[in-house]
This record gives structure tokens, sequence and C-alpha cells, in this order.
């Protein structure tokens, strides 16, 4: 690029997806305003590996890597942390990478089976909400119920009350007793 000319890497980085679609970020910027704007440039996992595949055509390991080496790179999980590991490992030639991914292989498999028993778990614990729930319901409605008997046994046991009045008021001659009886239940 000529030295007169100014470029705005901040314009650059923002639309560097355009760049990286097109696969011409390489073949239209020189090392140092490459290294300028992915310095102001965050990418994701899959657009950073696409950018190295395309950056690995034009550049060595070296120059690649003074490149990219400021690039932040948004990680969205283990996979893809692994990922980024595996393409440094190819890319750079980096073999120290090897631990790092066979601890995060290892890692996400261990916490893979956690995740999946802390679901089971999960579902275990709605179904017995539900159950519970469904218990309340009916212990509600079954006091609801015994109540409603209750209230009705109270009623009977009066009505029993009052037909045992009456057959004693019948064996008896004492007509003042009878008429009183007949007036408390007559109001």
């Amino acid at each position: 690029m000529s030295h007169g000319l100014s470029i705005d890497t901040d314009y650059i980085a923002n639309n560097i997806q355009t760049y990286i679609d097109d696969g011409i970020f390489f073949d239209t910027f020189e090392e140092d305003i490459i290294s300028e704007t992915l310095a102001k440039t965050s990418l994701n996992s899959q657009n950073f590996i696409t950018l190295l595949t395309q950056g690995k055509l034009k550049y060595s390991s070296y120059k690649l890597f003074n490149c990219v080496r400021k690039c932040s790179i948004c990680i969205g999980s283990f996979d893809e942390a692994i990922q980024i590991l595996e393409s440094y490992k190819s890319y750079f030639k980096l073999e120290s990478a090897n631990g790092l991914i066979e601890y995060l292989k290892q890692f996400r498999s261990e916490h893979v089976s956690d995740s999946n028993e802390v679901t089971k778990l999960q579902t275990k614990i709605e179904k017995l909400e539900t159950n519970l729930q469904k218990i309340k319901d009916e212990n509600h409605q079954y006091k609801n119920e015994i109540s409603s008997k209750n209230k009705e046994n109270i009623q009977l046991n009066r009505s029993i009350n009052k037909f045992q009045e009456i057959t004693k008021l019948l064996n008896t001659d004492d007509f003042e007793s009878a008429y009183k009886f007949l007036k408390e239940l007559s109001t």
C-alpha cells in the first residue's frame, strides 16, 4: 500500500465479515494493516478458523501468527475451544496445544455425563413436584368432602335427636312438654 494513503482499520474491522465471506481479506491488505485490523476485531470461532484457512494460503505459519495473534475470539462452547486449539496446532504447528485439547475433551466428556445426570434429576424433580401438587389437590378435595360430610353428620345427629325427642314425647302424657317441643320445632 502507498504510504500517503490512510486506511481506516476501524471500518475494516467493523466490516470484516464481508472480506471473510468473499475470501479477499489477506489479498486486499498488507500484514501491518491485517494485524492492526484484527487487533480491533472480535470473531466467532467459525469465522476465525475460516480466516486462518484463507491466511494460510498466502502466509507462512510465522507470518500468519503475527497477523492474527491479537485477534479476539468469542468462544461459546467446549467444542469451539477445542476447534480453535486444533486450528492453532494445525496452522501454527503448536504441538503444545495437544495437552490442552486432551484436557478439554476429557473435561467435556466428564461434564457432559454430569449434565445428563443433572437433566435426569431435574426431570425427576419436576415429576415429583407434579405428583406432590396432585396429592395436595386431592388432599384439599378430601378435606372439603370431609367438612361437607361433617356438616351433614351434624344435621343428621340433630334430626336423630329431634326424632328421639318426638319418640319420647309419644310415650308420655306430658302435653305441656310436647307443646313446647313442637313450638321450638316451628321456629
